[in-house]
């Protein structure tokens, strides 16, 4: 089993927070419609009762997503994997700031693979020491990474200048360019904890799987938060009313392109969108539609 906390400071506040990551998500949506594989949102509705990591209730948003993937696996286990192994279920409980997604994989896994993520965003830079309530053994296992949007190494091959927060500045509202250590001095300021636990079950292929989820959720994390922030000038004082006109057009053309109904807020219908735009997306806040995945992860 592996746990990781990823710490993801980041220079926008709390209240920001929601609008920003619903454009965001929203946004690479739009631009990814046409790649990747496919997901089924099957069920999306309002619930009670979400567990928090300090045990108390509370209510929120359930959204359930199946994974039909593609083009998003290494070469390595399309050769190896059987057809049922590529498909993903994704569970997500959000009730902003907290999130949490449970991956699993019923048709052919089943109890082999857990891989769970639980998102909690904070006003602080990354110095709440146990802000999930792990347990001392837990902690023990635990490995923290202080996750650099800026600083971060970016392949060449997928880096974008107009993506990076080291030469990226606001002219709305005057923040950027992220650089020296901008962590401890920018202003407003709040920090991401994303809990990362994984166990996988197979003789032989376990340390290659976790090394790739692990590896693949970091870049998740890293190319989401970039964009947020290097996008800043274009949701920095949207509405929800504003963000939500927005989810519902691009809803409508991802019903259009998968040729299935429309209306589908607070449904139990299906929609199908690409899986490389929705996995850009670790948690939502309730405010969101059922576009934008937990990454909670």
């Amino acid at each position: 089993m592996i746990i990781k906390e990823y710490r993801i400071i980041l220079p926008i506040s709390m209240e920001e927070y929601p609008i920003a990551h619903s454009y965001t998500t929203t946004a690479v949506i739009r631009q990814d419609l046409a790649l990747g594989d496919d997901i089924e949102i099957s069920k999306s509705e309002p619930v009670t009762n979400i567990r928090l990591p300090d045990g108390k209730r509370t209510s929120g948003h359930f959204v359930h997503k199946v994974y039909h993937l593609r083009r998003q696996v290494p070469k390595w286990a399309k050769v190896l994997a059987p057809k049922e192994l590529l498909v993903l279920h994704e569970k997500t409980w959000n009730a902003f700031p907290y999130s949490r997604t449970e991956f699993s994989n019923p048709e052919f896994l089943k109890e082999k693979l857990s891989l769970r993520l639980d998102s909690i965003c904070a006003p602080d830079r990354g110095t709440s020491e146990n802000i999930h309530c792990l347990t001392p053994a837990e902690l023990a296992q635990r490995e923290i990474i202080y996750l650099d949007i800026a600083g971060e190494q970016i392949p060449r091959k997928e880096y974008k200048a107009e993506c990076d927060p080291k030469i990226y500045r606001s002219t709305r509202t005057g923040r950027g360019p992220l650089v020296g250590d901008w962590q401890h001095s920018v202003s407003p300021v709040m920090c991401c904890y994303k809990l990362m636990t994984m166990d996988f079950k197979w003789l032989g292929l376990q340390d290659k799987v976790e090394k790739y989820a692990y590896e693949a959720e970091r870049k998740v994390f890293c190319q989401f938060y970039r964009q947020m922030f290097c996008w800043i000038d274009q949701w920095y004082g949207l509405t929800q009313a504003d963000v939500r006109a927005m989810e519902e057009d691009t809803c409508r053309q991802s019903c259009s392109r998968a040729n299935r109904p429309q209306g589908l807020f607070g449904s139990k219908s299906a929609v199908l969108l690409p899986a490389r735009a929705a996995r850009l997306v670790p948690e939502s806040k309730s405010l969101s539609l059922p576009l934008d995945p937990s990454t909670g992860f």
